[in-house]
């Protein structure tokens, strides 16, 4: 989200402004790339969170990088 390759924050923030610009079809809102996102880390952080409470980190570990990834924040605007 943060390159924003297909410009969706300005040309299709919204689903109703995606609807608008026939060359964006397929690719979705920025809107909704947010809340897919917001869901999708927080499915993540429930599965950790599980997962440390039947104490399955006694026996397996759960790599930096996909506890740190469920604590990145979501970009409200891109990077650029």
């Amino acid at each position: 989200m943060y390159d924003d390759k297909h410009n969706l924050y300005v040309f299709a923030r919204t689903t109703a402004q995606a609807r608008q610009h026939g060359q964006l079809a397929g690719k979705g809102s920025w809107e909704r790339h947010q809340i897919a996102a917001n869901n999708l880390k927080a499915g993540l952080q429930n599965d950790i969170r599980e997962f440390d409470e039947r104490e399955c980190n006694k026996y397996y570990r759960i790599p930096y990088a996909v506890r740190s990834t469920a604590i990145i924040s979501i970009p409200s605007k891109p990077g650029r």
